[in-house]
This record gives structure tokens, sequence and C-alpha cells, in this order.
């Protein structure tokens, strides 16, 4: 008699446990248990509960701050290049505003980059430059702009035997063997199949939320500078006269990277440029990858958030201060038929005719560009003990 009504209640909680189990698909919720934790602090510094990370727009379906979490995992472990030396993070270090602070970087087994390390530190101020479409107007990454994607860039500095010196398969390798990235992993895809694209989108992730916010530019100097010529100025006379030497003379590359209204005065559509640097024979930027003659010499414009951490500067490191970056466009220009237009006066190279004064204000004015938090925000520290 007991047993009889036993079994359809046993039959009922066996349905209950099917009908309430997570379904296939179905998201972490990104908190870790007793057990997760316990494995996972054997060698990293994990918060209980993932950091939140703002990396804009994601796919619904996928859990974006354990994405971003096993992606800063992947960027600083050194155990995913050839000789367990270097990881992404050799190159991009945080209290750098992730650029690195020679002018050419240190890789796999004694590997030195071609060019320097563009800082990761401004992604999301001026995504245009670090993503690509359709668009021909729209650049692509590296110096040379010849990725059309992060997650492109990702693999080409993963494969590069001067960088990490790894295949895609190797870190695959890795990620699907360590009880700890199968944490991660699951918790971002919910699945234990981890796959190429997986790992390059967690990097991606981690990468994309990296941003610098609250510079004096900003907070500070932006709502005061004047933009339309007569109008009363209040705030620092000398970063108006830096902001006003920098629409005047800069603006037409670099007037997009800090997002300048039109009534700044500046208007362009440059993803490159030949700044006339005195050229490598080795070295001939975009050039090599469409040698196309108007391309020689012509180098990715850079971001300029947080740019007086980011020394040495060029796509080669030859300058180690803004300084000497300023006294370059003010007298050092070389004339080339590729010098764009923006620095020619006719057949010769512009000078800009600064004073002293001049150039103090407009180095200031940059170094106004500094946010804060970048270098210590624990969100995108090494994790590794």
């Amino acid at each position: 008699m007991k047993l009889t009504k036993l079994v359809p209640f046993s039959f009922l909680v066996i349905f209950c446990l099917f009908s309430c189990a997570p379904e296939e698909n179905e998201l972490s919720n990104g908190v870790y248990t007793a057990a997760e934790l316990n494995t996972l602090s054997a060698r990293l510094n994990l918060p209980t509960q993932p950091f939140t990370y703002d990396v804009g727009s994601r796919d619904s379906d996928k859990s974006v701050n354990d994405m971003a979490t096993l992606g800063r995992v992947l960027f600083y472990d050194s155990n995913l290049s050839a000789d367990a030396s270097v990881s992404c993070a050799t190159c991009h270090q945080q209290k750098l505003a992730f650029s690195d602070d020679i002018a050419l970087s240190k890789g796999a087994n004694g590997g030195i980059t071609k060019r320097n390390s563009i800082a990761l530190g401004a992604v999301k101020h001026f995504g245009r430059h670090y993503e690509k479409s359709d668009n021909h107007n729209t650049p692509g990454l590296f110096w040379d702009e010849r990725a059309t994607s992060i997650k492109e860039q990702l693999k080409q500095t993963i494969n590069n035997p001067n960088e990490m010196g790894v295949t895609m398969d190797h870190i695959v390798d890795i990620v699907s063997s360590q009880e700890d990235y199968q944490i991660l992993h699951q918790k971002a895809f919910n699945t234990n199949e981890v796959n190429e694209d997986q790992v390059l989108e967690s990097i991606e992730a981690f990468i994309n939320s990296i941003s610098t916010s609250n510079s004096k530019f900003e907070s500070d100097i932006f709502n005061n500078l004047n933009f339309i010529s007569g109008d009363v100025v209040t705030g620092s006379v000398d970063h108006q006269l830096g902001f006003d030497l920098f629409v005047n003379n800069c603006s037409s590359c670099h007037g997009k990277n800090l997002s300048l209204p039109i009534e700044s005065g500046f208007s362009n559509d440059l993803n490159v440029a030949n700044n006339g640097l005195q050229l490598a024979a080795n070295d001939l930027g975009v050039y090599q990858n469409t040698l196309r003659e108007e391309d020689r010499g012509k180098f990715k414009i850079p971001g300029l958030f947080n740019i007086e951490l980011t020394a040495p500067y060029m796509h080669d490191g030859r300058f180690n201060t803004l300084e000497e970056v300023v006294d370059h466009y003010n007298e050092g220009v070389v004339y080339s038929e590729s010098l764009s237009d923006e620095l020619k006066n006719g057949t010769q190279a512009k000078k800009l005719n600064l004073s002293s004064r001049d150039k103090t204000a407009l180095v200031n004015f940059l170094k106004a560009l500094t946010g804060e938090g970048i270098t210590q925000n624990e969100i995108w520290s090494d994790p590794f003990k």
C-alpha cells in the first residue's frame, strides 16, 4: 500500500527534476560554486562572481562578463606562447595604457616585433580605428591595416614566430585540457567543446572592454573650449591655446580620434597617412600590402587618448617624448610624392613655425588626454598569482 503511493510521487519528483534542469543553451548565471572557486584559486585571483564588462553590443545568447573574464586570463597567460615567456600583456601593459615602453617589443624565443606596439587603452573612444567593414574608408588593424578585424589581428599575432609563435590549435588544446580554463569556458559558452573562434572572441571581448575615462580633456576642458571664434572662453588659457593649435595643425588627421564636433573646424576621412618620417627601406607601410605608390610610407593614424603614457612614438618607436613628436611636425617633416597633402606646402614639406610657448601648450593639451583609472582598474589587471 505504501509502495503504491510512493511510486507516482517518485515519478513526480523525477519529472520536476528534469523539467527544472537547465536547457542545453541556457546561460550560466556567472556565479562560481565553491568547488569551482577552489580550482580557479590555485593559480588565479578572480572574484567570486565575474566583473561587469562593458564591451558594447554583443549577441544576447552569450555571457559577456564570463567571456571577458576568460579573455582576461588568456590575455595574461604567458604559457600560451611558444616558450612560455610572453603573453598579449607583454607588449600591451596596463600601466602604460596597454602599450609597451620600448620601440620594438620582445616576442617568444628571443623574437622582436617588426613595429612598435599600438596602445589598446582607448579602443572604445575611437572604435572606428579598430574595426573594418566593407567600406574602403573604414580602417583595419596593425600599422599597415592588413587585418580586417580584431580576431584576425589576434590570430596573426598568435601565429607570428616573432610574437607568440604558436598555432591556434595549441591554444585550443590548452583551454580544453586545463581544469580552470574548462570552468571559465563553460561559463562563457555553456559547452565543453572549445574552438578557435571562441578563444578569439573571448580575448576580443576583453580588449573591447578596455577604455579610458575622466580625462582632463573630457571632464574639465572640452565643455569650456571655444569652438566658435570670438566667444568668451572660460578655463585654462594654456589648454585653449593647445586646443586651437591642435585643431589648426593636427585635427585633419587626428580630429575623429577625439570625436570633436563639426564646429571645432576639423573634417577628415583619413585612416592612414604619410607623416613625413624618414623611411627605412625595409618598411614602407601600407605600400607593402597594396603596392600602390600613393601608399608608400603611409601608416595607421593612431588614437591619442592616454598618449602621455604610451611612449615611444611612431610605428618604429623613434621618438621618446611628445616634445620630439611636436618638433618633427614643426620642422622635421621629409617631403616625398606620397607625403600626405596636409603636410605639403607645394613641392616642399610644410613647417608649422611654432614658438616655444606654442609647443609647450600643444604638449600640455595632449597630456590632458590621459584618463583616470585605466592603469589601476582591477578588471583589466593580471589575474595570475
